[in-house]
């Protein structure tokens, strides 16, 4: 999975350390037990061994969804970090360098601290059954914990909430909950109430949690439910707070006033994001208004919305409708043709995905292609069902990092099952840069006076791979 690349190495790691690094994540992955079994039991007796770190962390704000929380956090870090802020982040997964998935305030944790770490927990994990997910917790836990002058810990679920490993953590200063859609559903069920009620599960009591926007409508009756129990002081999209767009078609941010909060305008335009897509406003939205929160209690001061804003435009979070114009396949497409790289494998994801096709076909009457390739726990069907029908062809590929990648063909006969007429085939193939040579070819052959935008998705591993083939990947993390 390029897990220890020299792009996210720092000084003092010798020669030796990137393949210790990468052996001992290879016996992370393959030695420990890779079942998911719920509870929190196996963290909590670690945690214990450990003597807590958990509760010596900085004031930790924990995300769960199911789309949009690495999105939510990096704006958050972005607002933070501008405010003169410190904070350490855990997010998950990696795309190109394991490094990615564990920020130390001042950069990204260095291969020698990471494989010192890993290695010295290794016999206290040997003797304890743990999962991957919970050893790299647990590590990841004490990092933060040992790190001074820190003022936030951004902490995002990997799975479900409730008896996610993260939630070890029983004294957030905030929750935050973005948009929920049917993923991991072996684990979380079908119903998407009873993922949002897994979601929910990271709710504490008496601390204020933010709802981001919903493409399902019975959820907020679940946050609700939880909240009300708790007594958790809920801010909820579509209730406290709205995305619209004024007259100039540009994000606004519309504010119910609350008990407590001083007077300012109730509208507010938001600045260009630099993450591409119309649902981008609603993280950007949740960002805002946890950093208002939390800096105001922090400062005892008033902190004005349209202020903390001008942060967002420091925000980098790359294979989210990443514009791909200096990465090395974009030589593959026509000089006035866009190459674009998206990690949208479910549903919610589709739908974004969606809405940013209909702005580029009403903008400049472009022809959309997808290379897409997805594993097995996610739904083709589901994915395929919202855009089939407003792209121009498709061309599948395999997922070169995970053993659970669909073949090619198998997933071509999916999307082909839609029987869209509008909807070439261009084929299956065995990488990327083949596909998208290919349906080049193809365009240029049937639509060779209008432009195309050629979009690589379906898996954030995917995208990984895709931005691991560009010697200058450390550009697209900042």
């Amino acid at each position: 999975m390029g897990q220890a690349l020299n792009f996210l190495n720092k000084a003092g790691a010798t020669d030796e350390d990137l393949p210790r690094l990468d052996a001992v994540l290879d016996r992370y992955y393959h030695f420990y037990k890779n079942e998911i079994e719920p509870g929190l039991s196996r963290i909590e007796k670690i945690m214990t061994l450990l003597d807590n770190p958990q509760q010596k962390l900085a004031p930790v704000i924990h995300i769960a969804g199911t789309n949009g929380k690495g999105s939510t956090l990096a704006f958050l870090q972005a607002i933070l970090e501008g405010e003169g802020q410190r904070v350490v982040k855990m997010t998950s997964p990696h795309l190109v360098s394991f490094h990615e998935r564990i920020y130390l305030g001042d950069g990204f944790v260095s291969t020698k601290t990471l494989v010192d770490t890993l290695e010295g927990l290794e016999p206290l994990f040997q003797e304890n059954e743990v999962s991957f997910f919970e050893a790299i917790t647990a590590a990841t836990f004490k990092l933060f914990s040992e790190k001074a002058d820190i003022d936030y810990t951004l902490l995002e679920t990997g799975m479900g909430g409730r008896f996610d490993a993260t939630n070890i953590v029983d004294t957030p200063v905030m929750t935050m909950i973005s948009t929920i859609s049917r993923d991991h559903e072996n684990f979380l069920g079908h119903e998407i109430e009873k993922i949002a009620g897994e979601k929910a599960g990271i709710m504490k009591a008496g601390v204020p949690c933010i709802i981001g926007p919903q493409i399902f409508p019975e959820v907020y009756e679940v946050f609700r439910s939880e909240a009300e129990k708790l007594g958790v002081p809920l801010y909820c999209a579509g209730h406290d707070w709205f995305i619209d767009h004024d007259q100039n078609g540009q994000s606004c941010l519309f504010m119910e006033a609350r008990q407590g909060w001083p007077i300012e305008p109730a509208v507010h335009v938001l600045p260009h994001l630099p993450l591409l897509g119309q649902h981008q406003a609603g993280n950007a939205a949740m960002a805002l208004i946890a950093a208002k929160i939390l800096l105001a209690q922090k400062r005892q001061a008033f902190m004005a919305i349209a202020d903390l804003a001008l942060h967002l435009q420091k925000t980098k979070w790359p294979a989210r409708m990443h514009n791909l114009a200096d990465h090395p396949f974009k030589k593959l497409v026509g000089a006035d043709d866009q190459l674009w790289l998206d990690g949208a494998h479910n549903d919610s994801g589709a739908l974004a995905l969606a809405a940013q096709i209909r702005q580029w076909q009403q903008g400049d009457n472009a022809k959309i292609y997808l290379i897409t390739g997805m594993i097995e726990t996610k739904n083709p069907d589901i994915f395929f069902r919202p855009l089939l029908p407003l792209i121009d062809g498709i061309a599948t590929v395999p997922v070169p990092t995970d053993w659970r990648s669909i073949a090619p063909e198998a997933l071509l006969q999916a999307a082909t099952a839609h029987q869209q007429q509008n909807c070439h085939a261009i084929g299956a193939y065995d990488t990327v840069e083949h596909a998208l040579g290919d349906a080049v070819a193809y365009h240029q052959g049937a639509h060779p006076q209008q432009p195309a935008h050629f979009v690589i998705c379906g898996s954030l591993y995917l995208a990984g791979s895709v931005l691991g083939e560009d010697q200058n990947a450390q550009n697209y993390f900042g």
